[in-house]
């Protein structure tokens, strides 16, 4: 007969769970005591022993399958229970717990490659199937999810911390629910140090009708919640899409519209992984190298004067795409010189090159003059020509060049040089402490604040669909 309550309720699930449980151990150690007397006894008494044994280990699976059964239906009714807990939140606070779900799947499950399901039933039932896997999280996916959602000031979810109680009884170790919160708190503390990025690539779309010669161009997106992981090809990273648009079908945008494009990036990314990436890192084409990227207003709407630049503590970088896909750059020596960032500590101007934007053929002489030296980037001392073809051959240059970084300003300040005000900066700080000193400057508001541009090209910091070209 079964010992499965037929109405199912939790707490008569509970309780004869409990009352299985308590069976179950002393039989367990009634087990252990009889068989300690094995090779003490002969004859009839020896034998009856091994019966009383035989009889004991029939009991105790008995008593494990039961306990099995019964918790397999309370784990059914605790899933119930959640979900009705959170139907009504999911229906007015949907992006944010959608967030929270998204944040709890281990990087490496197969959920996440899935859309965010729009059911609360079955947005809990893929918690609940999704193992723990590889990640360092102190629970399972299920108990992370609703620990997070409980330690959010703007969500008020009535039952939900007597479901947490519930779920913690069920474990080995039990544990009160504000010591199972305060693990899941610290454990987002530590994922917060660790660094994030967002990936920006901006593509030219080659049109297929000539008809149209104005440029066009696509824009993706990748989120990397731990660039020390990546770097070392252990970590993911995360697509992150606009409305409608697709690898097959890239959405394509003019020029005047990848400020807004960006943005928009930003924002769904933000969204998405519930925290604002600590850098961004935006790919270029040579003909926009140009583009004041940091000085790009982050939110128009609400603060018109927060900037990029001062929205990522850990600096806005512009990259190179041309680099990825041109042949003729030295990828080993670009990754050498990326190594002066660790192994140079004194001033970083001393490792920097010297040139005038108008003079293409001089800087070009210049790099292979020095392409043997311990040389990491290129002072711009003159501001790049707005448009036309003085500017795409200096960063076309500058792209095949094995160079990680390039410094220059965007408009001349009145009684100083460009490269007096490069000069201060580059003097004031070592190359590994130039994106700090960068930001502290954009908060500052000063002149290098407002107009510096850095190109800050990390050969190991790459988008995930990029490919080496053949020849490299």
């Amino acid at each position: 007969m079964s010992e499965v309550p037929e109405n199912n309720s939790y707490q008569s699930l509970r309780l004869t769970l409990q009352r299985l449980e308590d069976q179950l151990t002393r039989r367990q150690e009634a087990y252990k005591r009889e068989k300690a007397q094995l090779g003490g006894s002969k004859g009839a008494d020896e034998y009856r022993l091994e019966e009383s044994l035989k009889l004991y280990e029939n009991d105790i699976g008995r008593l494990a399958s039961k306990i099995d059964q019964i918790r397999q239906c309370l784990q059914g009714e605790n899933l119930t229970t959640l979900s009705n807990c959170l139907v009504d939140i999911y229906a007015e606070a949907k992006q944010t717990v959608d967030s929270v779900f998204y944040q709890c799947i281990p990087s490496n499950s197969w959920i996440r490659s899935q859309p965010v399901p729009g059911d609360i039933k079955v947005l809990v039932n893929r918690l609940d199937k999704c193992s723990q896997s590889d990640t360092e999280a102190p629970y399972e996916p299920l108990i992370m999810f609703v620990g997070e959602l409980l330690l959010r000031d703007d969500l008020h979810i009535s039952g939900l911390q007597e479901w947490l109680a519930n779920e913690l009884a069920m474990l080995p170790e039990v544990l009160t629910t504000d010591e199972c919160l305060d693990q899941i708190a610290a454990y987002q503390q530590e994922q917060q140090d660790v660094l994030s990025c967002f990936l920006v690539r901006v593509s030219e779309v080659v049109q297929k009708s000539a008809q149209d010669n104005q440029r066009v161009y696509s824009v993706r997106g990748w989120y990397i919640a731990d660039i020390g992981q990546y770097r070392l090809n252990l970590g993911s990273a995360e697509n992150v899409y606009l409305p409608k648009d697709t690898p097959d079908k890239p959405l394509t945008f003019k020029v005047d519209e990848i400020e807004p494009t960006v943005r928009k990036l930003i924002t769904s990314c933000a969204d998405k992984f519930s925290a604002l990436p600590k850098s961004l890192h935006i790919f270029l084409p040579s003909e926009l190298m140009d583009l004041p990227v940091d000085s790009w207003c982050s939110l128009p709407e609400e603060d018109p004067e927060e900037t990029l630049g001062m929205s990522h503590e850990d600096g806005v970088f512009l990259r190179s795409n041309d680099r990825l896909s041109n042949r003729r750059v030295d990828r080993s020596k670009w990754k050498r010189r990326w190594e002066l960032v660790q192994q140079c500590t004194s001033s970083s101007n001393q490792y920097f090159l010297l040139s005038d934007c108008t003079d293409i053929s001089a800087l070009n002489r210049q790099l292979r003059k020095k392409q043997n030296q311990r040389m990491f980037g290129v002072k711009l001392t003159t501001v790049p020509t707005p448009a036309g073809a003085s500017k795409n051959h200096i960063f076309t240059l500058l792209s095949r060049s094995a160079m990680p970084s390039a410094v220059w300003l965007r408009q001349l300040q009145s009684g100083v040089t460009c490269e007096d005000c490069l000069n201060e900066l580059l003097d004031s700080c070592s190359l590994q402490e130039i994106p700090g000193t960068v930001f502290d400057r954009r908060l500052d508001g000063d002149h290098i604040g407002q107009y510096l541009s850095l190109m800050w090209d990390d050969p190991y910091l790459l988008p995930p669909d990029f490919q080496y070209p053949q020849s490299a």
